[in-house]
């Protein structure tokens, strides 16, 4: 439903997924098994923030990576984890959810 044109920007596509899989969660399984998930992606942020204390760059939601840079070096949970949070907090405009809903009725067809 998103993408991004920068290894930069990865968060746009992992913390966008992660925050509407727990929406779908509490749809399905109601607040507890959502707020269950933030709990799990608590952990396994705190984990990576002190696995990259030395390398404070890939602890940034969006990490300016330089020329030549693998972008894998950073992979870990803080885009994902970050991201949902972000949007968490942030609250989703409605705008949002017809965003969501208009593209996933248009790609269902694809």
């Amino acid at each position: 439903m998103s993408s991004h044109v920068h290894a930069s920007h990865f968060w746009l596509n992992e913390g966008w997924t992660t925050y509407m899989e727990r929406v779908l969660q509490q749809i399905l399984h109601g607040p507890a098994e959502r707020g269950f998930s933030y709990v799990i992606g608590n952990k396994a942020l705190r984990n990576d923030l002190e696995r990259f204390a030395e390398r404070p760059k890939y602890q940034r939601l969006v990490i300016d990576f330089e020329p030549g840079e693998d972008p894998d070096e950073a992979y870990s949970s803080v885009p994902y984890e970050k991201g949902a949070n972000l949007l968490l907090h942030l609250g989703m405009p409605p705008s949002c959810v017809i965003f969501a809903r208009k593209s996933s009725h248009t790609y269902a067809r694809i």
